[in-house]
């Protein structure tokens, strides 16, 4: 598993990942499935080349061929700053 470019947005905190990594299995062997979504970023997939990668950032660059792309999560962040944008206009 390769770690993308970032070229704009946050990097998974990979410091936090450890400590939900730490609290996602009990000493029963009881899972706790919110730290353990918590502890791993994802993966997603280059659009150039299919490399798969960390999914980091909110605009992504391939480390293998350099193709740059919008990430899901720099997709949703956009809706979010278009709905509040327009929010705020209509007031």
């Amino acid at each position: 598993m390769k770690r993308p470019i970032i070229l704009d947005g946050p990097a998974f905190d990979w410091a936090e990942g450890e400590r939900y990594s730490q609290a996602a299995v009990d000493d029963d062997s009881n899972v706790d499935w919110m730290a353990a979504m918590w502890a791993d970023p994802g993966i997603m997939s280059c659009p150039g080349c299919s490399v798969h990668l960390w999914a980091e950032g909110h605009t992504a660059k391939c480390p293998e061929c350099g193709h740059e792309w919008r990430t899901r999560d720099g997709l949703r962040h956009d809706e979010q700053a278009a709905k509040r944008a327009q929010r705020e206009a209509s007031r």
